[in-house]
C-alpha cells in the first residue's frame, strides 16, 4: 500500500516568547517534529534570507543579534518535511 504524508510538521518556538524585548545577542530555540521525518528546520529574521539549522537531538538554536536602536526584530520558522510539507 502507498502511504501519504499530507500533515505538516510541528514547530515550537522556545525561545524568545512572543512579544519579548532584547537588545544584543540572544539565543534562538526551536524544537520541530515529524512523523514522516524532517528535510530542514529553517528561520529568518525581518524576511531576510532563510537560514537552516542544525539539530541537536530534535531542537534547533542560533544566536541572533538586535540592536536596541533598530526596533522591532520580525523572527520567523520554519520546518519542512520529507515530503515537503511546511
Amino acid at each position: 500500500s502507498l502511504a501519504t504524508d499530507a500533515e505538516a510538521p510541528e514547530l515550537r518556538m522556545l525561545w524568545p516568547s512572543f512579544g519579548s524585548w532584547h537588545a544584543g545577542a540572544f539565543e534562538l530555540a526551536l524544537e520541530a517534529d515529524d512523523p514522516g521525518g524532517l528535510a530542514r528546520v529553517e528561520y529568518r529574521a525581518d524576511g531576510g534570507a532563510w537560514i537552516e539549522l542544525a539539530s541537536e537531538g530534535g531542537r534547533y538554536a542560533a544566536t541572533l543579534d538586535a540592536p536596541a536602536a533598530d526596533g522591532p526584530l520580525v523572527i520567523e520558522a520554519r520546518a519542512v518535511d520529507r515530503s515537503g510539507d511546511e
